[in-house]
Order: C-alpha cells, then structure tokens, then sequence
C-alpha cells in the first residue's frame, strides 16, 4: 500500500495507476474513502487513463488522528501528492465535499490542473449566507455532524440512504454505510469546515476547463449548487443526469462515465 507522508508526519492513503493523458485525480465524498469511486476507477483504468485516488484525512486507510482536517488541509493534501508523483498535469474529480476540495486545489495548483469535474459537488458554498440561498440550513449541518456524535450508526445509515434516488437496492446503501462507519473522530472536522466556506469568489478566478455534473433529484447537495458554479465559472458546462441523486457515477454508470470521458478527451 501507497502512502504521503503530511507536514505533520501522518499518512495518507493513495492509490495510482500509471497511463495516458493528465493524471486524473479522484476526491471522494464526505467520510466516505476510494472505494466510493470503484466503478470510476475501473472505467478509466480500462480506458487507458491514467488515475489517482486518496482517502482523505480520518477516512479509510488514511490516518485517524490529524490535528486538523480542514477543507483547505484536504486542498493541500491533494497538491502535495500531485508534486511526489511527480505528475505536470492533472485533472481534478473532486464529488460532494471533495468538490470544494478540489476547487482549492485547483486554484493551488494553477497551470498544472487542466481540468476540474465537479461530481454532486458542496460548492460553491455548502450553507445558505449572504445573497446565496441555493445550499441547505446552517441548522441542518449541524444537526447531521451532531447525529454522527451521537448515533453514528443509524445516522451513517440514514445519510447513505438519502445519497440515492428511492427504491436503490439495499447493498448499494449498505456500501456507502460501511465507509461512513470506518470514519474516525476528525471526520467531522472536516463536514463542519463546509458550513463556513465560500469559494464564489475563487469560482469566479478559475480559468481551467470545467464539466459541472449533478442529479436531477440530489438532495444532498440541491441541483442550485451546480447551477451556481455553472455562472460562477466562465465557460464552464454543466451535465445534470436525469433520475439521479448524489452518486451518478453508480445511478446512471453509462451516461456519467460517457460524459466524463468526453470532457477528459475533448476539455482544449
């Protein structure tokens, strides 16, 4: 097993798998690890691409007890295993709250990132604020980091339902509970990080190619979200699934990955 070593001397999990083109870099959700991108994985393996996925901070096989697990800690994680791979271009997957990671590591890594997917993405802000009201309640974040602390197995479980469309077969639930309960403490860190961040005005500098995917019916991350870094980003394109929610790349495999790979193939 691969391992970054961090500023602090703690381990990140990463897996690489060498091929064609920039590296396309994959950053999971929320207390969730690589194997959230399994079905990713293989499809681009098999198309030849090379790729990158971590577990981010307290997420599974990544170090538990960080200090600090900061959106912006993510961002610099991602950076750092960039530059020790030695890889000059990237192209950055970044779903749900490794969405606003990878809008900071884009904005960190400048000419080198040449392109940014945003997958269900929390960004540009996660919470309703001043002059933005397509995000969820201040109250509702808080609430789910609180239920985590308390019950973190029935929570884990009712989270992972609401990622899918109703009427998803039990063991796709059962796969994203499993990850969510292999999470440590700092996890949360992490969750609660989003309530405060607003990268509009980092949107607005990015001048990378940028495919903005979303589901119809998400109601983890509401379709507005997409829809603002739509405007936010210039000459962005957003791809919203039909009959979708927060896991498109699992809900509707075909139409993601064909998307996907039509924005890595086609971004210049």
């Amino acid at each position: 097993m691969a391992y970054l070593r961090t500023s602090d001397n703690k381990s990140i999990y990463y897996e690489y798998y060498p091929g064609r083109g920039p590296a396309v870099v994959l950053v999971h959700g929320w207390g969730l690890s690589v194997r959230a991108w399994d079905t990713t994985l293989n499809a681009l393996i098999n198309k030849g691409h090379a790729v990158v996925a971590f577990d981010q901070r307290a997420c599974g096989k990544s170090d538990m007890d960080f200090q600090s697990a900061s959106i912006e800690d993510g961002a610099g994680d991602v950076v750092n295993l960039v530059k020790s791979l030695g890889l000059r271009e990237v192209v950055l997957n970044g779903w749900s709250q490794g969405g606003a990671v990878a809008v900071e590591a884009a904005r960190q890594l400048g000419a080198v990132c040449k392109g940014l997917v945003l997958t269900c993405a929390a960004a540009p802000r996660y919470t309703n604020g001043a002059g933005f009201t397509a995000g969820v309640q201040q109250a509702d974040l808080d609430g789910m980091a609180t239920a985590f602390r308390r019950d973190k197995a029935a929570t884990s479980l009712a989270v992972a339902t609401a990622c899918f469309a109703p009427g998803r077969p039990a063991n796709d639930i059962e796969w994203v509970q499993r990850m969510f309960l292999e999470t440590g403490p700092m996890a949360l860190q992490t969750l609660e990080a989003l309530g405060p961040l607003d990268q509009r005005e980092v949107m607005k500098t990015l001048k990378v190619p940028t495919l903005i995917i979303a589901g119809e019916v998400d109601s983890v991350t509401p379709l507005g979200l997409a829809q603002a870094s739509h405007e936010l980003i210039a000459g962005s394109h957003l791809a919203v699934l039909s009959g979708c929610a927060h896991v498109p790349m699992v809900e509707g495999f075909d139409e993601y990955h064909a998307t996907l790979f039509n924005f890595i193939d086609n971004k210049d």
